[in-house]
């Protein structure tokens, strides 16, 4: 099923690329996930733990309005601050 967990990733000034943000999600997806196990959205709030070989990539990035975020866009000439973005992950 579908596994989603919400980050708080400070990018300061925003210079830099979707691609990076994309990039840095995923990472703290799979490190924070690997360390503290995820939650699965289900009746049961069943508990998940990735494996330890996963290996996730960016699929694609988005907002609420904005169905696609081109990956070499900088990310403060796009958004404001605050905005909620969304990645998509899948495994390599």
């Amino acid at each position: 099923g579908n596994v989603s967990q919400e980050v708080n990733l400070p990018v300061g000034n925003g210079k830099q690329t979707f691609k990076w943000l994309a990039n840095a999600a995923a990472y703290l997806f799979v490190h924070v996930g690997i360390r503290d196990g995820m939650h699965i959205s289900s009746r049961n709030r069943k508990y998940y733990q990735m494996p330890c070989n996963t290996q996730l990539l960016p699929k694609n990035v988005y907002t609420e309005d904005t169905p696609f975020l081109h990956p070499d866009d900088v990310i403060n000439q796009n958004l404001k601050e605050g905005t909620k973005v969304f990645v998509e992950l899948y495994d390599k």
